[in-house]
């Protein structure tokens, strides 16, 4: 049984990818949430997708799990996509007393975002200076901004804090660290931003790392974390954009558009999930990104796309099953969607 696990924010997902879970199957799944709780998670949720059947041990062993998670202080468990008639058994044994079902990743994130809001932090690799200042400044009361002088302690408080993204100052980094941030960043799916007075002298970038060029204000600080870290349009707060960053954002523009375009044409070259997942990511962060700065009807654009795309996601296994007439039509399909995305950007 392969067991999918993988971070969305705050959340760690574990996805057994079985129809049934036996006694064999219920083992692994319990040793593998054992292992993420050793290593410091605690808001772990359950997706139940490929879940068809569950019988009296699969009842007995979600209660296990949960009572194991929920046995740390704080810690969160939940589950999601159960089948209707999972869901009914769940709530004829009244375990959904125990811990909640949500229907999605984003309802459950809903949920338990504000409970652990207090301690939510932005980590900052570097040494105290007026930077990590202004980034304290510019965050207020939304987010505990913590120093963290070396890589070990960056690594210490992404165990033992909630945390929403990683900031870090170019001077002084090496290779090795900027790589060790970056798989950091990547494990615990936080975005990492490096903060450099050059962009054009960094020798060396992972392609999973934003950089952004310093000085900024404290307004334009306050710009930057709330696209790159309150993602969600429900947490963005209007601060004005200064000419200056919103000069780097329309220059940055063509070379965003450039990227998603590729995306959009690797995915309707091959509709597999990755590529849709790569997709959706993209056109996410543009989505918020691109109306913050006025371009209105690219942002409607790239919202569009990723609702698409969420929802094709789920079929995206199943297209190719139905005979080649079918993926004919849907390869037309998506080769005009495509065109119509671009022409809206």
């Amino acid at each position: 049984m392969q067991i999918e696990t993988r971070k969305n924010g705050h959340l760690t997902i574990i996805k057994p990818n079985v129809a049934e879970l036996d006694f064999a199957k219920i083992q692994r799944l319990q040793t593998k949430v054992i292992d993420l709780l050793n290593d410091g998670e605690r808001n772990i949720i359950l997706d139940l997708a490929e879940i068809k059947e569950l019988d009296s041990t699969g009842v007995s062993a979600l209660i296990h799990i949960a009572l194991n998670v929920l046995a740390y202080p704080e810690a969160k468990f939940g589950c999601i996509h159960a089948a209707p008639s999972i869901e009914k058994i769940l709530q004829l044994t009244h375990i959904d007393n125990l811990f909640p079902l949500y229907y999605d990743e984003k309802k459950a994130l809903e949920a338990i975002l504000p409970t652990i809001k207090g301690s939510v932090s932005l980590l900052y690799l570097g040494k105290p200076s007026t930077l990590f200042e202004d980034i304290k400044a510019a965050a207020g009361n939304k987010l505990q901004v913590i120093l963290c002088e070396a890589i070990k302690e960056l690594q210490s408080h992404l165990i033992q804090t909630p945390s929403v993204a990683i900031f870090m100052e170019e001077q002084s980094l090496s290779k090795d660290t900027l790589t060790a941030v970056a798989e950091l960043g990547n494990q615990h799916g936080l975005p990492v931003v490096l903060l450099t007075k050059d962009a054009k002298q960094v020798e060396y970038k992972p392609d999973t790392v934003l950089v952004v060029e310093t000085p900024l204000s404290r307004e334009e600080i306050g710009v930057l974390i709330n696209e790159v870290v309150l993602a969600d349009e429900d947490e963005r707060s209007e601060i004005p954009i200064s000419e200056g960053l919103f000069k780097k954002y329309a220059a940055a523009l063509p070379e965003k558009l450039d990227l998603l375009e590729k995306l959009v044409g690797a995915a309707v070259e091959s509709p597999r999930k990755d590529n849709y997942e790569s997709l959706i990511g993209a056109a996410h962060k543009l989505a918020g990104s691109a109306g913050s700065y006025g371009y209105i009807k690219a942002g409607e654009a790239c919202k569009c796309l990723e609702l698409l795309l969420k929802g094709a996601i789920q079929n995206s296994v199943n297209d190719g099953k139905d005979g080649k007439d079918r993926k004919d039509r849907k390869d037309r399909k998506d080769r005009k969607d495509r065109k119509d995305i671009i022409f809206c950007l």
